[in-house]
């Protein structure tokens, strides 16, 4: 929610005195001319504010400056308490942020919102900036008689609009999801005063609602400072050098061919229908704690592992196309959300393979330094919603990381895993190591692993049977499909 809050942190009122309008359009010319005419804001080329932020369930104060230029685009810094400040913008045509997570090229609605702000008064160039502008009625919204608009961006972005019958200025403005995040957002805009023949809402209050469990935020905004046609400076219009080397990225999808015809190529990959490794793992917090690992997997999302461990625990888990489920010292169970999503992905014998062909949204996110290796950082997102993230090595042409970052047994975790050793087998590179990161968030612990491959065989003839489910599985499918639904 924290990107999506700073990504919209300032997009300040800009969206109507004739009084019996027909139109969208005549909505707008009304609004426009209550806060000071076509005219007057043709004279402005440049606008530079200050904004003072605060939220319901913290006492910090935010400052946030933004400098838009008519022609050049805007400049957003957002200066938080015991935190490094924030950048944003919207120039040649790119949306970006800089922040502690990193440089960041923006797409979808995040880039919309800047593109946005990035007008002085949207409203002058309608065309330029919405794709459609629908009168949808007259309307009480939160106890104020409006007439409501519906705006659609040229770039996808949907939102509502509602403006005051008796003033022409816009009341509120609804959002009904901030990009991927299950977050909603009503901004109202209040106390409007005139400064230089334009006037301005100095008061913006912005409530973010979760979707998932309906808790709301509620965000502050007190303007302090507007001024018009200021000199403003030239870097602020000018792509960061961070985010310069993240324009030009490489195509996730050729990222992922590159990887294909490094490890052997696809007729080499399908060459291989069946695979048994046996892999030894231990953790660098505890040397005398071992696990061993016993993964067989076959065509068709046929995959089962085996672990027993130092300490006596006996652990199964397996995917047989359509369920995946899991047996821990004879307990059965399940799995569902993520964990499944998860389970399914590395059922099949070639996964990376698979994600090309099977996962339509890939995108090359940024150029990264992960785990100490020089790498271009993927986003993959299946069509659940379920995201995870893959390192392209840059010098070695392959991918060796992930990142999932979700919950597991209903605890925040987040994995991290780096690959090497490759070694060619059946035509194919393999990974014969992994080390793994695993972050309890809860706990802010981390616990390091090494997994080592002992043995590998491909194209094993599994016997008929082999990746059967379990009775105790199939008896918990069987119980569940005969309880009647909620």
């Amino acid at each position: 929610m924290t990107r999506i809050i700073l990504a919209t942190s300032l997009l300040l009122a800009s969206i109507g005195c004739d009084r019996t309008p027909q139109t969208g359009e005549d909505v707008l010319a009304n609004y426009l001319e209550a806060l000071g005419g076509k005219a007057a804001f043709e004279e402005i080329k440049t606008r530079h504010e200050v904004i003072r932020q605060t939220y319901d369930q913290t006492d910090d104060t935010v400052l946030v400056v933004v400098d838009t230029d008519r022609e050049r685009g805007v400049y957003v810094l957002s200066e938080y308490p015991n935190r490094a400040q924030t950048l944003a913008g919207f120039c040649r045509d790119v949306a970006w942020s800089l922040d502690g997570q990193g440089p960041r090229v923006m797409t979808g609605s995040e880039r919309e919102w800047l593109r946005h702000l990035s007008f002085i008064e949207p409203q002058i160039s309608v065309g330029e900036l919405f794709s459609d502008i629908a009168f949808v009625g007259r309307t009480t919204f939160n106890g104020e008689d409006c007439y409501h608009l519906k705006f659609t961006t040229t770039g996808g972005l949907s939102y509502d609009a509602y403006f005051l019958v008796d003033s022409s200025l816009l009341f509120a403005r609804q959002f009904p999801q901030m990009g991927e995040s299950p977050v909603a957002m009503t901004r109202y805009y209040r106390d409007y005063r005139e400064k230089d023949g334009i006037k301005s809402p100095y008061h913006i209050e912005s409530h973010f609602k979760n979707l998932d469990d309906g808790s709301e935020v509620v965000r502050t905004s007190r303007m302090t400072t507007v001024t018009y046609n200021n000199e403003l400076p030239d870097q602020y219009f000018e792509l960061p050098e961070p985010i310069e080397n993240l324009v030009d990225l490489p195509n996730a999808q050729d990222l992922i061919d590159q990887h294909i015809q490094s490890i052997g190529g696809i007729e080499a990959i399908r060459g291989i229908k069946s695979r048994r490794e046996i892999m030894r793992t231990t953790f660098y917090h505890s040397p005398e704690y071992w696990a061993e690992t016993v993964d067989e997997i076959t065509t068709g999302q046929r995959h089962l592992i085996k672990v027993n461990t130092s300490d006596g625990v006996k652990y199964q888990s397996g995917y047989d196309g359509t369920h995946a489920w899991s047996i821990k010292n004879g307990e059965a169970m399940l799995l569902s959300g993520q964990p499944a999503e998860e389970a399914a992905l590395f059922a099949w014998l070639a996964p990376i393979l698979e994600i090309k062909q099977q996962f339509k949204k890939c995108t090359t996110l940024r150029r990264v330094d992960f785990k100490g290796m020089d790498a271009y950082e993927i986003e993959v997102v299946a069509d659940s919603g379920w995201k995870f993230y893959m390192f392209y090595d840059i010098e070695k042409k392959l991918i060796r990381g992930f990142r999932f970052d979700g919950t597991v047994d209903g605890d925040p975790r987040l994995t991290e895993r780096l690959l090497g050793d490759h070694r060619v087998i059946n035509g194919v590179m393999i990974p014969h190591e992994a080390t793994a990161w695993h972050t309890l968030k809860a706990q802010n612990q981390t616990m390091i692993s090494s997994t080592k491959t002992m043995e590998i065989e491909v194209n094993v003839a599994f016997p008929d049977g082999h990746f059967e489910m379990p009775a105790q599985v199939k008896d918990l499918i069987s119980n569940q499909s005969a309880s009647p639904a909620p």
